[in-house]
C-alpha cells in the first residue's frame, strides 16, 4: 500500500511538471510567441518606481506583447518638453519603434510628474485603437487614476499592466472577423490578409481555455492531496482512536500559573478625505480619436490628476 501511495504520488508530480509543457505544444507548431525587439518597455525617467519594481514591470510588458502581439509602454517623464501630454506619448510610440505586429498595436501609458504638475495619458494603437475608444478607457481610468492621485505610481503601473491584459484579449476577439482567432478555438492566430505572416497557423485542434486549465489543474491538485494525505495516514499506525476521554485527562485538575489582558478588536471608521479639483484640467472625460505627427491614428485619453 505505501509503495503504491508512493508511486501515484510521484507519477502525479510528473504529469503536473508536463501540463503547462502540453498546453503550449498544442496550440501550433513552435511558434506561439511573438519575435519582440529589445526596446526598454518601462522607461522611470522620472524615478517613480523601485529598481526591483521596474524590472518586473519590464518582464510583464515583454510576457504581453510575446503572447498578445501588442506592445505595452510605461513612460515616466518630468519635463513635457514644450508637448501635451497627448502629444508627447503618440510621438515618443510612433518614432520609438514600438508595435510588434504590422499596425504597431499596443498601449503607452505616460506619467508626467514635475512638483505639482501631474498628468498622465494613455495612447491606443493598431486593432487596440477601437477597444480603448469603446469603453476600455474608462476601465483603465477607474482603476489607474485613484492609486495616480495617492502617488502610488509603482501600483497604477500594475494596474494598467491588469487592464491591458484584458483589452488585448478584447481586441483579439473582435479582430476574429479579420483573420485573428478569439483565443478558444485551435491556433492562437491566423494569418491575416494585409497583416502580414504572423507566425501563428491553425493547429487543428482544440485549446484548453483558462478555465478549464484552472479545472484540471484544481482536479489534480486535489487527488494529490489526497494521496498524500492517505500515504501519511498508512504509516501513522501507533494513532486509534479511543472510546474514552479518562486518557487525555490529567489527574492533578486545571491549574492556572498566568493570566493576562489582551486586547484583540478595534472598530475604525474611515471617511473619505476631500479632494480638491479631483478633474482639474480635465482629468479624466473619455476617450478621442486623433492622429499623430506621424500620420498614425491613435486613440486614448488622460489629464491632470
Amino acid at each position: 500500500m505505501k509503495r503504491m501511495a508512493a508511486g501515484l504520488v510521484a507519477c502525479l508530480l510528473l504529469l503536473i511538471l508536463h501540463i503547462p509543457v502540453a498546453a503550449v505544444t498544442m496550440t501550433g507548431d513552435g511558434d506561439e510567441t511573438y519575435a519582440v525587439t529589445d526596446l526598454p518597455r518601462v522607461i522611470d525617467n522620472a524615478q517613480l518606481f523601485s529598481e526591483v519594481g521596474a524590472i518586473q514591470l519590464e518582464s510583464t510588458c515583454v510576457s504581453l506583447a510575446e503572447e498578445y502581439g501588442c506592445d505595452t509602454v510605461i513612460l515616466t517623464i518630468d519635463d513635457l518638453e514644450g508637448q501635451s501630454a497627448q502629444a508627447y506619448s503618440e510621438d515618443y510610440y510612433d518614432y520609438g519603434g514600438y508595435g510588434v505586429d504590422e499596425e504597431s498595436s499596443g498601449l503607452i501609458l505616460l506619467i508626467y510628474v514635475n512638483g505639482s504638475d501631474r498628468e498622465w495619458y494613455v495612447t491606443a494603437t493598431g486593432i487596440c485603437a477601437d477597444p480603448v475608444y469603446d469603453g476600455g478607457f474608462d476601465r483603465i481610468e477607474s482603476a489607474v487614476l485613484p492609486l495616480l492621485r495617492e502617488s502610488e505610481y509603482e501600483e497604477a503601473a500594475w494596474s494598467f499592466l491588469a487592464e491591458a491584459s484584458i483589452l488585448y484579449e478584447e481586441a483579439r476577439s473582435t479582430s476574429s472577423s479579420n483573420g485573428y482567432n478569439d483565443g478558444n478555438a485551435g491556433g492562437i492566430w491566423h494569418d491575416v490578409p494585409g497583416y502580414g505572416d504572423s507566425g501563428y497557423t491553425p493547429s487543428g485542434g482544440a485549446r484548453f481555455s483558462t478555465g478549464q486549465r484552472f479545472l484540471i489543474c484544481l482536479g489534480i491538485g486535489a487527488l494529490l492531496s489526497l494521496l498524500i494525505v492517505l500515504f501519511i495516514h498508512s504509516r501513522m499506525k501507533n494513532v486509534s482512536l479511543k472510546r474514552d476521554s479518562d486518557m487525555y485527562a490529567v489527574n492533578q485538575g486545571l491549574h492556572l500559573t498566568d493570566s493576562r489582558d489582551i486586547f484583540l478588536y478595534s472598530n475604525v471608521t474611515k471617511r473619505p478625505r476631500p479632494q480638491e479639483n479631483q478633474h482639474s484640467g480635465g482629468g479624466g472625460g473619455g476617450a478621442s480619436f486623433h492622429t499623430g505627427s506621424s500620420g498614425r491614428s491613435h486613440s486614448g485619453g488622460g489629464g491632470k490628476f
